[in-house]
């Protein structure tokens, strides 16, 4: 269990910013970054040498060309995300990545019930690509999640949020 004591605290000296599906933060002032996520990914970077950090959270895998190219396609955020961390003066080397998300849900269609595998599939290999470390994930399963990334730190509070029971569980840090 993480200390609530500690939470407080840092809740006392970081600001606070809820990530929408289809968007992007990173910052070298440090954050709480907070989202929920269920079959898309949200996925964070970490420079451990510079202790800056980034998140995205995106819903579909791969952007097709149809529609305007936005942080919704995993392949357009993860590239945009380090591209952000580049500039803000990261190395690709000093980053370490966490991916979380991937839900599987009942579905009419086939194709509904693999977006959540598809979208952990990308992520992984995009991050593979990108010579980018994984340092932990919680992906797939039925179960959304609410994610609490600390941008300084690196750390991500998890609580998985079931669809059925309503049961409340404790965050677990990653």
């Amino acid at each position: 269990m993480f200390n609530r004591k500690f939470v407080q605290m840092k809740k006392d000296v970081f600001r606070s910013r809820y990530l929408f599906r289809g968007s992007m933060f990173a910052h070298a002032m440090p954050y709480w970054v907070n989202t929920f996520v269920d079959t898309g990914i949200s996925l964070t970077l970490w420079d451990k040498e510079r202790k800056i950090g980034g998140m995205v959270h995106f819903k579909w895998p791969r952007w097709d060309g149809s529609t305007e190219a936005s942080a919704f396609y995993g392949n357009i955020a993860i590239k945009a995300l380090i591209e952000k961390m580049k500039r803000m003066g990261s190395m690709r080397a000093d980053l370490e990545a966490k991916v979380f998300g991937g839900a599987r849900f009942t579905a009419d269609s086939v194709e509904a019930r693999d977006l959540g595998k598809r979208n952990i599939d990308l992520a992984l290999e995009a991050l593979k690509v990108e010579g980018i470390s994984i340092a932990s994930q919680d992906v797939g399963g039925t179960l959304g999640r609410q994610l609490v990334f600390n941008t300084s730190e690196g750390i991500v509070l998890v609580k998985k949020i079931p669809h059925i029971t309503g049961e409340a569980l404790e965050f677990s840090p990653h």
